[in-house]
């Protein structure tokens, strides 16, 4: 792992942009069985494990799969400081979830529990922005509820569409900095 990697901390918005161009690439790739893929969570959850680590690279980072605590779908480490895992910085938390609101509430709180540069929710969506938005803002009250919060708290929230909501809507993301969201730049995951 490149541990002397300028983008760490990790932002957001650079995560966003490797994850989009990496999930374009493979769907560009795949365009034919696409729908099939999308459209079967067992396929969809091997093909979004095949994206992860490759947008992840292309930070000068590599994720983690030998086992560790506490257990995320991807874990990206410092490993500069030691050959132990136990004393490694976790640069990035990663949990996908391929059920819709409210059940990605059980993985953002499973993410609040660690201590990470970035921490990232994959999930999907079947309403709009302004839906969406409300959504998140019951994601800030429960954050809020919490006692104790990481200092400098960096998330990263990416929301695709269901398979019934195809042709509605794209991929979307939001950064989230332990006090407000900001909305990211559209990435245009399924243009030409």
């Amino acid at each position: 792992m490149n541990t002397k990697n300028s983008f760490l901390p990790v932002k957001p918005d650079l995560f966003w942009e490797a994850f989009s161009q990496t999930f374009h690439n493979k769907w560009k790739n795949d365009k034919k069985e696409f729908e099939k893929i999308y459209s079967s969570d067992k396929l969809y959850t091997e093909f979004i494990y095949s994206i992860v680590p490759d947008a992840i690279k292309k930070l000068g980072l590599e994720t983690f799969s030998e086992e560790y605590w506490p257990r995320y779908d991807f874990a990206v480490f410092n490993k500069e400081t030691s050959n132990e895992w136990d004393k490694w910085s976790l640069e990035i938390a990663i949990e996908h979830e391929n059920n819709i609101w409210p059940a990605w509430q059980n993985e953002c709180r499973k993410l609040m529990l660690g201590i990470a540069g970035l921490k990232v929710l994959i999930t999907y969506r079947n309403k709009c922005d302004v839906e969406l938005e409300k959504a998140l803002k019951e994601f800030a009250d429960i954050y809020k509820s919490r006692q104790y919060h990481q200092e400098h708290e960096n998330w990263l929230f990416i929301f695709g569409p269901t398979i019934e909501c195809w042709n509605d809507y794209d991929f979307t993301a939001y950064s989230f900095n332990g006090a407000e969201f900001k909305k990211l730049k559209e990435m245009n995951t399924f243009k030409e």
